[in-house]
């Protein structure tokens, strides 16, 4: 994610230059490409120790991206679990392929 997202956007800002307004034009950014709200809070899971450590370090005297996340991004999609029989069907088919049967598989546990 470094690479693809931050590298050639945020990464060309000196840390002494960065201002909270880059971090929320990138997530604004971001979430108008309709990144999810959850890929949006990696980003800032990146960025915001990376910049406290510049504090720790007194590089700079205070961390443009704590604070900044918000609500960017859109909401995480519903998602349905697999019913038991559906499970069930996976394993079996699991157990059966040749590439799968090799991979060490965890015993069945009885609900």
């Amino acid at each position: 994610m470094w690479d693809y997202r931050i590298r050639n956007t945020l990464g060309n800002i000196h840390v002494v230059d960065f201002k909270t307004s880059h971090v929320r034009t990138f997530f604004s950014t971001l979430s108008d490409e309709g990144l999810a709200h959850s890929t949006i809070k990696g980003l800032y899971g990146l960025l915001n120790p990376s910049f406290e450590l510049a504090v720790e370090d007194g590089i700079i005297c205070k961390n443009p991206v704590t604070g900044t996340l918000g609500d960017y991004g859109a909401p995480a999609k519903e998602k349905e679990a697999l019913t038991l029989e559906q499970q069930e069907k996976l394993l079996k088919f699991v157990e059966q392929s040749n590439e799968m049967s090799k991979m060490n598989l965890p015993e069945t546990v009885p609900a």
